[in-house]
Order: C-alpha cells, then structure tokens, then sequence
C-alpha cells in the first residue's frame, strides 16, 4: 500500500522488491505508463500477456490478475485496498486447489510407482 505514490513508481519499486519473473511483469508496466500514451487497464493486460509465458500460472490467476488490472487505479483508497484483499483471497483460493491437485496427484504418482516396480518384479521372476 504506497499511498498516494503513483502508478508506475509504485510499480517500479515494486519490480525492485520482488524476483524474477514478477519483477518483470511490473518493470513493463511501469516502462508502458510512462513511455506510452496508454490506459492503466490496457497497461497492465498488455504486460501481463508478455511475461505471464514465463510463469507457470494457470489460466485462473491469470484471470484474476486481469479484473484486477481492470480496477487499478479506478477507486479511491480504501475502496482499492478493498480490491487488493479481494484479489488475494481469490488467489489464495486458487494456490488452495492447486495444493489439493498436487497432492491428489502425488498420491497417484506414488501408487503407479510402486505397482509398476511390483510389476517388474513379477516379470523378471
């Protein structure tokens, strides 16, 4: 929350506090607001579309991200603050389905690990 700060300093120090591939994602967007006649939606849409390739994000956030970047500096502070704590529950939710995935699937991975070890066993009997 930097108060008043604008956009793209905001996003500048952002880039510098974060790693890679997120700092990237706000270093564009803060190279596109202030090198480019452009609105703070199409911004952000536009450089989350370049790096979002280098991240292993799934079409959900990305959406998520999106309709963020849609209410980006529409709304006074508290009402953005409002959209920020909204935005991390939303991918809190997701990181929540993807843990759940992970551990359904390594379960599987394990068994067809194990059976197919057993399986080779039995044929070299």
């Amino acid at each position: 929350m930097y108060g008043h700060t604008p956009l793209h300093d905001a996003s500048r120090k952002l880039a510098a506090q974060m790693s890679k591939p997120l700092s990237w994602f706000f270093e564009a967007f803060s190279k596109k607001l202030t090198e480019s006649d452009t609105t703070v939606k199409a911004a952000w849409e536009e450089s989350l579309k370049e790096v979002w390739k280098l991240t292993a994000f799934k079409q959900g956030e990305f959406e998520i991200m999106k309709q963020f970047g849609e209410t980006l500096g529409r709304h006074d502070r508290h009402s953005q603050q409002k959209q920020i704590l909204l935005t991390i529950s939303h991918l809190e939710r997701e990181e929540a389905d993807a843990c759940e995935k992970q551990m359904k699937y390594e379960k599987m991975v394990k068994s067809i690990g194990f059976l197919s070890g057993l399986l080779l066993i039995i044929l070299l009997i």
